[in-house]
């Protein structure tokens, strides 16, 4: 998408875009199974991801002083918790009260939308030139198969993540052997190749392994029992928080700079995630999601200051090239997130879970199994139906006591947030180990 971008023009590709959105939405919506669904959220997640990097290497193109950058950048980190104010809820009261294939439709006219505000709006793009795109699929395919084989370690599923691996590796080199021969290559290198765009794209990455509000709402789903829709509802302030946050982001480096105001944000979103740890049965629901929303703000804050520190590296002719940068290593950090989740935070609950369930008469080998099977998805009320006479505490959590599983959630919810504010400081440490290299940098051939 960045080198298409480039040069095809950002209009015609975000149209392109918005068109394999639509029409993965149209395969979602009359899908006769599960494969034709999974086909269509895959043409949907192309789609989404070509007009999302053309449009911010569009945004890099428009506005080109830092008080513009900062504030466009900080506008764009604040459309994702808007957009999800209203979104959810209209899905989610689709699907209790129709048909789930209905809400498909809603995401045909947000594809057309998308592409008619484009051929509106945007201006007319310049002629075609060559586009080389073997060295960019290259690339996307090293880039996928390590993010496969983290989604297949935290899996546990080793030998596959493997081979799969094996293949990344032999894409790389094919790569390397690539862009020595080509001339003009279409993969567009040079922010990673730079100690100094490396670091900030290895923050970037590390910044996306801990979702702590997409934790908070399976806490939400299965400590309180809240439904979709009423999920979606009590979301509201989280997202409206995420608005401000991207607003304040924006403006805060307009004032103090890119760098200061992404390290700034980033470390306060990890310390606010340290709030998760003293919540605890009794906990009222209004005060996880109120630290939830204030952690939104700072998370949301220092979303346009990463997006700007990698957009200031691109040269005046990548910014396609840096905003792809940028939407991988952000893919990368949540394809490792799987490992974190399924070795700190589902390793947490099954732990705790084990623990709680041998502490009330479980025998050891059993509460490990049935934790296993807890953790990995299945619900309490079917494994103790598998019984002909469950254990004592599964038939206490069955029959509405649910101390067992709710000190397991909650320890679970507090690893989240103790990784979320570990990653958080690894990628403030990282940002700023980059601003000192490009002084050195400077220094030197000043």
């Amino acid at each position: 998408a960045g080198a298409m971008g480039d040069h095809l023009g950002r209009r015609r590709m975000i149209i392109a875009g918005a068109a394999v959105f639509a029409l993965g939405a149209a395969l979602v919506t009359i899908a006769p199974g599960v494969g034709v669904v999974a086909a269509g959220r895959a043409l949907e997640g192309a789609g989404s991801v070509v007009t999302a990097i053309v449009g911010l290497a569009l945004l890099a193109d428009t506005y080109v002083t830092p008080r513009q950058r900062s504030l466009a950048f900080g506008a764009g980190a604040s459309i994702i918790p808007a957009v999800f104010i209203l979104a959810p809820i209209a899905g989610a009261w689709i699907t209790e009260h129709g048909s789930w294939r209905l809400v498909g439709a809603l995401w045909i006219g947000a594809g057309a939308a998308t592409a008619a505000a484009a051929w509106v709006l945007l201006p007319a793009d310049p002629a075609r030139t060559r586009v080389e795109l073997v060295t960019p699929l290259l690339g996307g395919a090293v880039l996928a198969c390590i993010a496969l084989a983290c989604t297949m370690i935290g899996m546990g599923s080793t030998v596959p993540a493997l081979i799969t691996l094996g293949a990344a590796a032999v894409a790389a080199a094919v790569l390397a052997i690539t862009m020595r021969v080509m001339e003009a290559p279409g993969l567009d290198l040079r922010i990673p190749r730079s100690l100094t765009g490396a670091l900030t794209l290895v923050a970037i990455m590390v910044a996306n392994a801990v979702n702590l509000l997409f934790f908070t709402t399976l806490l939400l789903q299965y400590r309180y029992g809240v439904g979709i829709v009423a999920l979606a509802l009590i979301m509201i302030p989280v997202q409206i928080a995420g608005v401000f946050g991207g607003l304040a982001g924006g403006a805060l480096m307009s004032r103090v700079g890119v760098v200061p105001a992404a390290i700034g944000m980033t470390l306060l979103a990890g310390l606010v995630a340290l709030l998760a740890i003293p919540l605890g049965e009794g906990t009222p629901v209004w005060i996880a999601v109120g630290t939830a929303s204030l952690y939104s703000v700072f998370d949301a804050a220092n979303s346009g200051p990463l997006t700007a520190r990698v957009m200031n590296l691109a040269e005046p002719d990548g910014e396609g090239g840096a905003a792809a940068q940028r939407e991988a290593w952000s893919s990368i950090g949540t394809a490792i997130g799987g490992i974190v989740a399924g070795i700190l935070i589902f390793g947490s609950f099954h732990a705790s879970l084990t623990d709680n369930l041998v502490a009330r008469g479980v025998p050891t080998a059993t509460a490990t199994t049935l934790s296993e099977r807890v953790r990995d998805g299945a619900v309490v009320s079917d494994v103790a139906h598998t019984y002909d006479l469950p254990p004592r505490a599964l038939r206490g959590v069955t029959n509405g006591e649910r101390p067992v599983l709710t000190g397991a959630h909650f320890d679970a919810y507090a690893m989240t947030g103790v990784a979320t504010a570990i990653t958080y400081g690894v990628a403030a440490g990282l940002l700023g180990l980059s601003a000192l290299t490009e002084r050195r940098r400077r220094a030197k051939s000043g």
